[in-house]
């Protein structure tokens, strides 16, 4: 933290001096009070992924397929990294309401200029009553948001700790091109990708010739609907995506590969397609930093019944450690899909700065979403009937 931000240090026989060498004085056990220790955490997560890695071989063994076997370990992976990090965080929480009921106003001074105060303006005014009052909204807050930023935490520690095993598994888009697919984004969208400005940016695209045939669209649906009854999805962790459920697909098989994994030589077909598409955006848009492609993407089911919604976010936040993501790609593999019925539209959000009204998009069969990944706030609306399938596909860039 920039002691600057506890005032400017003062000159030599200023009146502040005592005020200013007591701020600094409260740096330190503020510094301890709120620290996590992310280092230590991320060295326990090489020994859980050598437990899961074993599980995983004798699960296959047992003859369940690789890819379910994998996406069992991920999820066991981060289950048991987050006990950890829920403890550490808990410890951290105590460890800060201790400081500041012991340091009054300059506690919460110190915690507010660190940036660590929920919510920012707390302060004490004098008199004990008022103390009472503030400690208890401050132990509040901290009890409301901790899912969240356990969630935060769990995430950053797993990438961190892993990011060297995942970056060697991530092929440059060229490495994936397609001709097939050469016609679904053209150079204008590219660039308007890269420098459009507020929805100028959103690609919306409904592909002439379409990705695949209507009947291969039914028959990738009813694979990924079998896959979602057979338990190939979890229902999400993250407090602001409450009902959804989600799991991973190979971001490349091929149809022998995705046979083996229960998967159609439709929907094999779809994955490939997709993965080709960053291959155009290269080509056309001349990136400014190198891109890759993951091995994986997500499949996300939003049912009715659990009125699965997400809440407005970013894929990628500002100055989020370890997350690479740099442009999502969407496809909708919904059949027969009806607004008024079914619900569960893709809301685009205006920059913060911006004055437009949001824009909502149908999840229709086959239609194509493409945004920048930390640029664009989006949010899910609930499905109110039926069941809203997408692919979703987070194009990364190379680490610096």
């Amino acid at each position: 933290p920039d002691v600057a931000k506890m005032g400017a240090e003062p000159t030599a026989g200023c009146r502040a001096d005592w005020r200013w060498f007591r701020e600094r004085a409260f740096l330190r056990p503020c510094l301890a009070a709120t620290n996590v220790d992310e280092v230590a955490l991320r060295q326990i997560v090489p020994r859980i992924m050598n437990d899961q890695d074993d599980e995983m071989k004798r699960q296959m063994r047992r003859g369940v397929p690789q890819q379910e076997a994998l996406q069992a370990a991920c999820v066991q992976i981060k289950e048991q990294v987050g006990r950890y990090c829920s403890a550490a965080l808990l410890q951290r929480d105590t460890a800060m309401l201790r400081f500041a009921e012991q340091g009054g106003d300059d506690a919460f001074r110190a915690l507010q200029a660190i940036g660590v105060l929920h919510p920012p303006w707390l302060k004490w005014e004098g008199g004990s009553k008022r103390r009472k009052d503030a400690l208890r909204m401050f132990s509040a807050c901290l009890e409301e948001t901790r899912v969240n930023r356990d969630y935060e935490l769990t995430s950053r520690v797993v990438r961190v700790a892993t990011a060297k095993q995942y970056d060697s598994t991530r092929p440059p888009p060229e490495a994936l091109a397609l001709p097939e697919v050469n016609h679904v984004i053209s150079a204008a969208d590219a660039q308007r990708l890269r420098y459009g400005k507020g929805f100028e940016g959103v690609l919306v695209i409904d592909p002439q010739p379409a990705f695949l045939t209507p009947d291969q669209m039914r028959s990738a649906f009813e694979t990924l609907e079998r896959r979602i009854v057979n338990g190939g999805t979890k229902v999400s962790g993250n407090p602001c995506n409450v009902g959804a459920h989600h799991g991973f697909l190979p971001a490349n098989p091929s149809d022998e590969e995705g046979k083996k994994q229960g998967l159609c030589p439709a929907t094999c077909l779809l994955l490939r397609r997709m993965s080709a598409l960053p291959a155009l955006i290269a080509k056309h848009a001349g990136w400014p930093r190198p891109l890759a492609v993951p091995a994986l993407m997500q499949l996300g089911y939003y049912p009715a019944q659990t009125g699965a919604q997400y809440q407005v976010h970013l894929d990628r936040q500002p100055n989020e450690v370890g997350n690479k993501r740099e442009i999502t790609f969407l496809i909708y593999v919904n059949t027969g899909w009806d607004l008024s019925v079914n619900g569960g539209s893709l809301r685009l959000f205006p920059d913060v700065d911006g004055t437009d009204d949001p824009i909502d998009v149908t999840p229709a069969s086959g239609r194509l979403v493409v945004f920048r990944s930390g640029d664009q706030r989006h949010a899910v609306l609930p499905c109110t009937h039926g069941k809203r399938l997408a692919l979703t596909l987070w194009v990364e860039y190379l680490a610096d």
